[in-house]
This record gives structure tokens, sequence and C-alpha cells, in this order.
């Protein structure tokens, strides 16, 4: 083995302990849909933290997640999506590629920088958060797999399907289906925002510079089916 990438289900939240890599909760699935309130109460906002992140008020993105953690069940730690932990697990080090960050709610969707203002109407600007970094090149070292070798990539998981199905062409696209189906487009190297329902994202960001997708997202898909199939 030369080298080990990392793909991550990036709405997925949970606070840790940054010194011993302890979880402080369990982890918020990008299913769970506690953080409803938060969104209701986000409500005014809306339109600007679109045009901030891209994305719309919904308790699947990561941001209402971490406001909920914070108020309900604890103040101590860090809370990030799972990617950090698991890097941290593995190199120690406290990273989280751009897609990943982007599917937060609290990245600026231009700069591809933590955004202030989003974090400050989230009530999470005091948060210690991971650095962002690109999809691809040296993290750290891991020994968790057999002998030392360094971890290389980190994307997110939709983002990681359309660079591996090489949907790099802008107007290109994919869909892939399991649980949900996501249909992923690829824009190029400025965003799209629009009223259509589709979401604006980053799709990765390579020796840094950053490639844009527009994202239809259907949540349930598979497991309906298998719904259907259990409840017949």
């Amino acid at each position: 083995m030369a080298a080990v990438g990392l793909a991550n289900q990036g709405e997925t939240v949970l606070a840790w302990d940054p010194h011993s890599g302890e979880p402080l909760t369990q982890a918020l699935v990008w299913q769970d849909r506690r953080a409803a309130t938060i969104c209701d109460e986000m409500a005014p906002h809306a339109r600007e933290l679109k045009q901030l992140t891209g994305l719309p008020l919904d308790p699947y993105f990561a941001a209402p997640k971490m406001a909920w953690i914070r108020r309900h069940l604890t103040r101590q730690g860090v809370v990030t999506t799972s990617d950090a932990w698991l890097v941290h697990h593995l190199t120690g080090a406290f990273v989280t590629d751009a897609a990943t960050a982007g599917r937060t709610q609290l990245l600026d969707l231009d700069d591809v920088t933590w955004s202030p203002r989003a974090l400050d109407l989230y009530g999470l600007a005091e948060e210690r958060l991971p650095a962002v970094v690109d999809a691809a090149g040296p993290v750290g070292t891991t020994t968790a797999f057999g002998p030392e070798i360094p971890l290389t990539g980190l994307l997110v998981d939709q983002q990681a399907a359309l660079l591996a199905q090489d949907v790099t062409e802008p107007g290109s696209a994919k869909c892939t289906y399991g649980t949900g189906a996501f249909l992923l487009a690829q824009t190029g190297a400025r965003p799209r925002r629009g009223d259509s329902g589709l979401v604006s994202c980053v799709a990765w960001r390579l020796d840094g510079k950053s490639s844009y997708c527009l994202d239809g997202q259907v949540y349930t898909v598979a497991s309906a089916v298998r719904w259907l199939t259990t409840s017949a």
C-alpha cells in the first residue's frame, strides 16, 4: 500500500476531545433532523446564508447540527464533521477538505474559507475549526493499516464519486444511487447560484484551485424501496 485516502459522509458531525481524540457525543448523521428547530430560528437569514455559502437552510447540512450539539449536548472539545475526527485519529492533523467544509454552511463559497458572518449567525464564532486543505496532498502519516504510510487524499463522498467518474468538464454530470440519489453537475472554476432548488457547492480544490458543482439531492431512494419491500 503506497498511500491512503478518505472519502467521508460530509454532513455527519460530532463533538470530540482534540487532545485525546475521544468522542464527547454520538454522531449526528446526515439524516438526523433534530436541528430543524435551529433552522426555524435562522429563517430570517436564509437568503443571506445561501448567497454566502451556496446552501439552503436545512438540518441535513452540518452547521445546524453543530449548533444543536452546542446548545443541547456539550460545550466541551471541538465540534466538527466526522472526517476531521477520523483524520485526527489517523495522523494527528486537524484538517478538513474544501468540499467537506463546503457542506457545513459555514464556508464562504467564493473565497473557500470559513465565513465569519455564517459562524456568527450560528453562534459558532468562538469555535476552533479545522484547517481547510486541498483534496490531494500530504496530510500526515498513519500506522493504522500496518507500516507507516501517508494520508494524501480527502474528499466528501458525492464529490469523490464525481471525480472518480471523471466528471471534470463543465456541463458534465453524474448521478449516484444509494439511500438517496445525488445528481451533481460540474460547473467549472466559478460557482453558479440560482433559484432552481439546486445546491451550489465546492466540487474539490486541487493545487489551490477550486472547482464547483451544482447538486440535486433526493434524500430517500433505496431507503424508500427497502421500506416498501419490508412493509408489504
